[in-house]
């Protein structure tokens, strides 16, 4: 890929962020010159997406669930309450709690999650529809809500796989969509920038999850650039990497007592400009003609 995912400028340069290396295999991370997000460059290929998303995967979920967790779940909940009742549809779905948790409140619900184990294991255990191939679903399936979470930054094909996304839509359905904005300016991404730079950004050792790192201005710009009409775009700061809560114990510990109040700090700041600062967006849009 030589372009941006977000803002699709194919002008970058190399970032503080640096590299990682998985299997043996270096992937760079480039600024983008737009909109200062950050992206994966080479891609993943198909062979190392499999392994990537393979059983190890499992582990990764439940880190997923920490940067959104309940109040992901909530925003969704108390947003589809406001519309009439429809299908929905959860991309790459996960473990399906928020399936489970929207079928609660009158909605029919459909999942999709690549890996087929996950599929069959959370299908079972919420007693909701998960496939695993978007082949399954039924013929002309249009859905009226498609949820996207944390999932925009897994995709590294975004020119060709967001349309297919959006081709599941209803015309005037709506796309909710939630995830990190892991390049956006906020004071505790400044002191991990600075830390990163002062190691002279060395190679990580890990897989490639997220190939795009946003920044609010590349976010929206993604949105807007794929047709669809703003409705909400919420910033805010949740507390992940840093400890949500610490005790006395925790004290003796600098680096975690250190990232703690770091967040606590950056997060009151973040507060002053919701629209700017902040580590995670909330937003709805609806496509149409």
């Amino acid at each position: 890929m030589n372009y941006c995912p977000l803002c699709n400028t194919t002008d970058s340069q190399a970032s503080w962020l640096g590299a990682t290396r998985y299997r043996e295999k270096k992937y760079n991370y480039l600024q983008c010159s737009e909109c200062d997000s950050l992206y994966c460059s080479p891609m993943p290929d198909e062979e190392t997406l499999a392994l990537m998303y393979g059983d190890d995967y499992q582990q990764f979920l439940s880190v997923e669930s920490c940067h959104s967790g309940d109040d992901g779940i909530r925003q969704v909940i108390e947003y589809l309450k406001t519309r009439e009742k429809g299908v929905f549809f959860d991309y790459a779905c996960g473990a399906g709690v928020l399936l489970s948790e929207v079928a609660k409140i009158g909605w029919d619900v459909i999942g999709f999650e690549l890996n087929v184990a996950t599929a069959e294991k959370y299908s079972r255990l919420h007693d909701v529809e998960i496939i695993s191939d978007l082949k399954d679903l039924p013929e002309n399936f249009r859905a009226d809500v498609i949820h996207l979470g944390d999932v925009l930054e897994h995709l590294t094909d975004v020119n060709s796989q967001f349309p297919s996304i959006l081709n599941i839509l209803k015309e005037n359905g709506l796309v909710i969509a939630q995830g990190p904005l892991e390049a956006n300016i906020n004071l505790f991404f400044l002191g991990v920038k600075l830390t990163r730079i002062l190691r002279r950004a060395p190679i990580s050792e890990m897989p490639p999850y997220h190939v795009s790192l946003a920044t609010v201005e590349g976010q929206r710009k993604f949105f807007n650039r794929f047709k669809l009409k703003e409705m909400i775009f919420d910033v805010f700061e949740t507390s992940h990497p840093a400890p949500e809560r610490i005790g006395l114990a925790d004290l003796k510990n600098i680096r975690k007592s250190t990232f703690f109040l770091l967040r606590k700090v950056s997060q009151t700041v973040s507060a002053v400009f919701p629209k700017r600062m902040g580590n995670r967006y909330f937003y709805v849009g609806s496509k149409g003609k």
